[in-house]
């Protein structure tokens, strides 16, 4: 039998200690779990919740306790601390905590680390000694009844025989805390039980699941009231870590606890409820207490036209032109049309209580309807999420419990799927076509919505990492919007088409009709020549922005399309070669590749003047007000930063009125993504290349290949091999053997698989002798969104199987 934690694995048994203390004339013993250095740099108190222990902190201790001295208790009648006769409440539990902490004689500034039902705990006492408080660090917990309503397992635990059933006499409630967290290891499961081998031993849990108020009436309610009003005086630095799987304390307790502490910080962890089990989150911890930064701003623009301004103008002065036209369903939707629709649209989003500042996810494919409802949500102040189905369910499930919507629209299909695979699935439903027909409501009047107020939460493709909510204001999508606007002269004549298709969002906002053509959006690459002419046609469309791969298919036909002018193409590396078969199907048109990314959308204006091969791909220099530099490779925030010379290869840092707040819910990448340099905030791309006359982007930090001891960036290389192979897409890759780093070329025709020929070998080697391997590959792994970035890491594992067969 477990007597105390130090039998238990990852505990150091120095750690292990007890503290005697006087409660109301009744002798108690706190076990802790502490740590710390001769002179440390000050106190951090770990209070654990219901139904764990110390144990939970124990990577904490490890992590934090060369620095801090940390003391991780055993709530009484919790963990090995003393089983108390005495009925324990929220109240007596912040008195508890109190007595505790004069009992280890901590003095000065406290630190306080609290989960769960120790969160009100730790507030209570932080509340009653403010001065005290230094930092706040809270994982998944509450400060109040949940706005959403009490969770309904909390319910049904809260019938008394229930109650004793699952709490007491049974280990239930511990073992689906601890087992539905996942990712545990059997063992660390063990840990967690060992306190709790009896009824008697856990008679606490069911005490702490009484506690919770589940009504106004119950004795803690008043309690817990009272600290959530004073907690909202206690400005201290605050760090929330939230685990988003956690079905108790979800994303939606999470929003509350965000009004409570609107200075906090966030950093959302795709776990469960146990959220310190995190792997990562000591480390994240550390670091935010060792170097605490202020929110990320972005670009901060001001006076641009708002969003809604340009297609009232087109409802007045050409009522009865195109807007929009939906190539799928054949359905062409006027400017008076559209505007009719944001009206509608905005009355029932105010009949169903939606207000400036609420998320509300977007689950319904792009419409003329979608194009008015996100349109309305803008004119209201209300927020849309979009993370479109290009994410991949598990991606599109993790942003929608990360950026906590309010409210999502669907249609009756999306409807559907959102249920079954559980997506957004506390968030209130709207249905779309409801919203954009007469309601009981028609605003006549135009909200004036502030350049600072949030607009838009847009999901990075997640090809070059886990998908990243981006936020955005309307200042910044405004800025963004008049700068393209202006930079390709983009007038009332033109007619856009996208094959990405929520880039056919910008077109109202420029007065410009739309044409949606009719595109798998999750296999973008697919479109044909035929769907786009049609949604060109509907629209005497002008303009096209496409990524390389749609492009790659519309054009392998040699289908010509004379009346376009403009064509941009983004989302991955855009070759000599693509774009030199482009100009001849599109014989009219100016060919554009700007740079860009979901952080900042379109930074350069994308003209070349230059080939390139050798040196990368010219994306042309950047639009007014923005500015690119290029830093040493592993540049931090804290480096006294210096730009590279120009023709020097580096990492692409950006920065321009329209660059983004920064990740949402996350604090750890927005640190680590942010620096600033010559007194503005510079946003880390992640992308390598250099500056000379333009900036030539030569690919991805990640995907930079060692050779011989030099790195090597691929974007070059296969531009290089594409003007020697025509017909085929190229991708570098690094590859491992025998300790050895080389470098192995991926040639995609659509047809082979397997090792290259000895003469297609050669006939590289001879432009590019560092090639170790060439090997054909039949489709390359690339994002679901374009359909155009290579997913190096994943290509270099099956090469390198491939190599040692």
């Amino acid at each position: 039998m477990v007597t105390d934690a130090s039998q238990l694995p990852e505990i150091d048994s120095s750690w292990v200690r007890k503290y005697d203390v006087d409660r109301d004339g009744n002798a108690e013993s706190f076990s802790v779990l502490e740590a710390g250095p001769a002179h440390p740099r000050g106190t951090i108190v770990c209070v654990h919740g219901n139904p764990t222990w110390s144990y939970m902190w124990r990577n904490f201790v490890r992590e934090l306790g060369a620095q801090w001295r940390v003391i991780a208790i055993d709530q009484l009648g919790m963990g090995f601390s003393s089983r108390s006769v005495k009925l324990r409440t929220l109240a007596t539990r912040i008195e508890d905590l109190n007595a505790l902490i004069g009992a280890a004689k901590v003095d000065g500034p406290v630190t306080l680390i609290a989960h769960d039902w120790g969160g009100p705990v730790a507030i209570g006492w932080a509340t009653q000694h403010s001065e005290r408080v230094e930092q706040l660090v809270l994982f998944n917990t509450g400060t109040q009844i949940p706005t959403t309503g009490i969770p309904g397992l909390i319910q049904v635990s809260n019938t008394p025989v229930l109650r004793n059933a699952i709490c007491t006499w049974t280990k239930a409630f511990i073992t689906g805390a601890v087992v539905t967290t996942g990712g545990i290891p059997r063992s660390i499961r063990k840990a967690y039980y060992a306190p709790y081998t009896s009824s008697s031993r856990r008679r606490a849990i069911a005490q702490f699941v009484a506690d919770i108020p589940t009504s106004d009436t119950h004795v803690t309610a008043p309690v817990l009231r009272e600290l959530a009003t004073r907690a909202q005086s206690l400005v201290v630095p605050t760090l929330l870590m939230w685990g988003v799987r956690d079905f108790v304390f979800h994303t939606g307790v999470l929003a509350d606890v965000q009004e409570t502490f609107p200075h906090a910080q966030t950093i959302t962890l795709d776990t469960g409820h146990l959220s310190p089990e995190h792997p990562d989150a000591p480390r994240l911890v550390r670091e935010w207490l060792s170097q605490p930064t202020g929110p990320t701003t972005g670009g901060q623009p001001r006076g641009s036209a708002d969003l809604n301004d340009a297609l009232r103008r087109r409802a007045k002065e050409s009522p009865d032109a195109v807007a929009v036209f939906d190539a799928k369903e054949k359905i062409t939707t006027t400017w008076r049309e559209l505007e009719t629709l944001i009206l509608q649209c905005r009355g029932n989003l105010a009949e169903n209580g939606v207000v400036a500042g609420d998320r509300v996810a977007i689950l319904a494919p792009f419409t003329a309807r979608t194009i008015a409802f996100i349109y309305a949500c803008w004119a209201q102040g209300a927020i849309p999420v979009v993370a479109d189905p290009g994410l991949g369910i598990t991606n599109m499930r993790r942003a929608l419990r990360e950026s906590r919507p309010k409210y999502v629209v669907t249609i009756r299909a999306t409807r559907i799927a959102a249920r079954v695979l559980h997506l957004a699935h506390r968030a209130q439903r709207l249905d779309l076509t409801s919203m954009t027909q007469p309601g009981k409501q028609s605003p006549s009047d135009w909200n004036n919505i502030a350049d600072t107020d949030v607009a838009a939460v847009l999901y990075t493709s997640g090809a070059t990492g886990p998908a990243k909510g981006v936020v955005y204001t309307h200042g910044q999508l405004r800025s963004l919007a008049a700068a393209i606007q202006k930079q390709f002269s983009i007038s009332d004549s033109d007619g856009i088409a996208a094959a990405y298709i929520p880039f056919a969002l910008y077109g109202p906002a420029w007065g410009v009709a739309v044409g949606l053509p009719k595109i798998n959006v999750v296999a973008p690459g697919k479109l044909s020549a035929e769907h786009l002419r049609e949604a060109l046609n509907g629209v005497n469309g002008t303009i096209l922005f496409a990524a390389p791969a749609p492009l790659r298919n519309v054009i392998k036909d040699k289908a010509q399309f004379p009346t376009v002018r403009c064509v941009m193409s983004a989302g991955a590396p855009v070759s000599d070669v693509l774009l030199r078969d482009v100009a001849k199907s599109f014989p009219h048109a100016e060919l554009f590749s700007p740079y860009g990314m979901t952080e900042m959308l379109i930074i350069t204006d994308g003209i070349r003047g230059t080939a390139s091969s050798r040196r990368g791909v010219p994306v042309g220099h950047p639009l007014p007000g923005t500015e690119v530099v290029v830093f040493p490779f592993g540049s931090v925030a804290s480096d006294d930063l210096e730009p590279l010379s120009d023709g020097a290869t580096g990492e692409i840092f950006v920065t321009g009125p329209w660059l983004s707040v920064g990740y949402d819910q996350h604090w750890a990448r927005n640190r680590s993504a942010r620096v600033h340099y010559a007194g503005r905030e510079w946003h880390r791309t992640g992308d390598v290349g250099h500056v000379q006359d333009g900036l030539f982007v030569e690919g991805r930090i990640a995907h930079v290949i060692e050779v011989d001891g030099t790195q090597v960036t691929p974007v070059p290389i296969e531009q290089a091999v594409e003007e020697i192979l025509p017909g085929v897409t190229a991708a570098a890759v690094g590859v491992t053997t025998h300790g050895q780093h080389t470098l192995v070329v991926v040639l995609c025709d659509g047809t082979s698989t397997g090792i290259a020929d000895i003469a297609t070998v050669n006939a590289l080697r001879g432009v590019l002798p560092q090639i170790s391997a060439v090997l054909y590959k039949k489709a390359l792994p690339v994002d679901r969104r374009h359909n155009s970035k290579i997913d190096r890491i994943a290509l270099s594992a099956w090469a390198t199987e491939q190599l040692s067969k």
